[in-house]
């Protein structure tokens, strides 16, 4: 069995279509088990999200939801959150 994993992290400010064929290609491209989504708090090269974390989370999870291969990981926000 295969058990390979990879993380894909952005903004995802919003998530869209573009971030979703690169999941899928990657997927298939290297027969991953799971790719892990990392969304980011705030992006370096940018002074303000467009989106709150909040919703960009449930757009995330939204997005996901019918691919078993897909999870979300908070780490970098939940850093993030708790260090305000």
């Amino acid at each position: 069995m295969n058990s390979i994993y990879a993380i894909f992290g952005g903004s995802f400010d919003p998530i869209h279509y573009g971030h979703l064929n690169i999941i899928n290609k990657i997927i298939k491209e290297i027969k991953l088990k799971e790719i892990i989504i990392l969304p980011n708090y705030k992006p370096i090269y940018r002074n303000k999200s467009i989106t709150n974390i909040i919703h960009r989370i449930k757009m995330i999870k939204y997005a996901i939801s019918n691919q078993i291969q897909y999870k979300i990981n908070l780490i970098e926000v939940k850093k993030k959150l708790f260090l305000l």
